[in-house]
């Protein structure tokens, strides 16, 4: 074996291998401190469904609850932002806080009907459905 400057070097393997443990260690504490450094930190929040219960024709700005996200790391760097996968003109998030309110008057009638009339008006080719609102 020959050294990066082209001398000879006799290692054994376990030498090498422990140079090799080494150098992937000091590569690992030099990308953890330079994520930890930029605030990049690897965690994944976990997708979930929640619930939430709501009278009908309450008012706009209705508080239905809080979106939380368990066991968050309390070392993140930036705060965390909430927001909806798709846009909704039912329902609001606030970006900050996680606090769900009524953006839009909630008529389970009229809601009701307009998704039937969206299924009833689907091509037969069609596979999209749409949901009721219970």
């Amino acid at each position: 074996m020959t050294d990066w400057q082209g001398h000879h070097v006799n290692r054994s393997p376990r030498l090498s291998s422990l140079l090799a443990s080494a150098f992937l260690l000091i590569l690992w504490l030099f990308e953890t401190g330079a994520s930890a450094h930029r605030e990049i930190l690897p965690w994944r929040i976990q997708e979930r469904t929640l619930e939430f219960s709501i009278d009908e024709n309450c008012p706009v700005g209705t508080e239905l609850g809080t979106v939380v996200i368990p066991n968050a790391p309390h070392y993140m760097g930036p705060p965390l932002k909430y927001r909806f996968g798709s846009p909704s003109r039912l329902f609001a998030v606030d970006e900050t806080s996680g606090q769900l309110t009524t953006a839009a008057p909630i008529d389970a009638e009229s809601l009701c009907s307009k998704a039937r009339q969206q299924e009833a008006g689907a091509s037969s080719q069609s596979s999209d459905k749409q949901g009721y609102l219970s």
